[in-house]
């Protein structure tokens, strides 16, 4: 999920991403969501894993970015 990713980017540097380096990203998946998702709703995995309500700006801003991204190609 969007808002699930960047609540926590910031745990994941620029360097591992270079490097495709994602075992820390998927350690956090892991353990904040995919054991969870066989007891939980989806509302209820986004608020236990960032402690927030589950909110669409981040998906906005992803796509944002990424329009503006590919406008600039």
């Amino acid at each position: 999920t969007f808002s699930n990713f960047f609540k926590t980017k910031s745990k994941f540097s620029n360097n591992s991403k270079r490097k495709k380096d994602f075992s820390s990203l998927l350690n956090w998946l892991r353990q904040n969501v995919h054991w969870k998702g066989k007891f939980y709703s989806v509302e209820e995995l986004i608020r236990l894993a960032t402690n927030t309500d589950p909110d669409s700006s981040y998906l906005v801003q992803y796509l944002e970015n990424k329009i503006i991204e590919l406008e600039s190609i």
